[in-house]
Parts: C-alpha cells; sequence; structure tokens
C-alpha cells in the first residue's frame, strides 16, 4: 500500500459518533425537554449503539464465522 493512499473512513465509526450526539446534544442543551422526548432519544442512541456493534463485528470477524448471512 502506497504511503499518499488513506483507508476508507468506516460505516460502523459513524454510529458510534451519531449516538453520542443523539444521546448528549438534547440533555445538554435543551433542559426542558418532556420526559417522552427524553426517553425515545435514549431510546434512539441505544439502537445506534447496537447498529455501530453489530456492523463492527461483521468488519472486525471474518465472513465464515459470523452467523448471519444478511
Amino acid at each position: 500500500m502506497a504511503a499518499s493512499e488513506k483507508t476508507p473512513a468506516s460505516a460502523t465509526v459513524w454510529y458510534f459518533v451519531g449516538a453520542t450526539f443523539v444521546l448528549m446534544i438534547p440533555m445538554l442543551w435543551v433542559h426542558d425537554l418532556p420526559w417522552g422526548v427524553r426517553v425515545a432519544s435514549i431510546a434512539l442512541g441505544g439502537a445506534l449503539i447496537a447498529v455501530g456493534i453489530r456492523r463492527l463485528r461483521r468488519e472486525v470477524l471474518p465472513p465464515d464465522a459470523t452467523d448471519d448471512e444478511s
């Protein structure tokens, strides 16, 4: 691999970055959120983390070691 080539950015990183923003920004910037919105943001952040972990597992493990082929 040449020194000038860059490795492509992984989509997994963006799931974790998105989860960080979804979990923290509503709590830090808007203090008067109803409890339903707070619960929804926590659920969405948790879902993004779960998808990120699943994609990370696909990237790290060899293709024959994964049990789901979707």
